[in-house]
């Protein structure tokens, strides 16, 4: 069955258990967007398409043309990235200081510690 763009935000939404207004929420839109969306008018921006698809670990492929699988494989940093809704930057950090040895890591943190210790 080939479905259109605003079925499968639908069944995104639907997978997810989600209202309109609660994902709307999440990835900083209005519910009567979302609603604009699923009725198939207008398109949704590339930036709240990377939102959504970030944030729930959706394939942006199958959201946009219905190719491949709903959701991507799930990989521990992004799963991390969610739980604890951390930007792109702060994800790219994470992955960055879990590819460092001991001594890199120790350096980095009295860095931060550093950094940090006035606030």
């Amino acid at each position: 069955m080939q479905t259109d763009f605003k079925d499968r935000l639908k069944m995104i939404r639907t997978t997810l258990k989600l209202t309109q207004a609660e994902l709307a929420n999440q990835i900083g839109l209005k519910q009567n967007t979302i609603a604009t969306y699923e009725m198939g008018k207008g398109e949704m921006s590339e930036a709240s398409m990377l939102s959504l698809c970030r944030r729930y670990n959706i394939n942006k492929d199958w959201l946009q043309y219905g190719e491949g699988e709903m959701f991507l494989p799930d990989d521990e940093i992004k799963s991390i990235a969610r739980k604890y809704n951390l930007s792109p930057k702060a994800e790219q950090v994470l992955e960055n200081f879990l590819k460092m040895d001991q001594k890199q890591r120790d350096i980095f943190v009295e860095g931060l510690r550093e950094i940090t210790k006035d606030i």
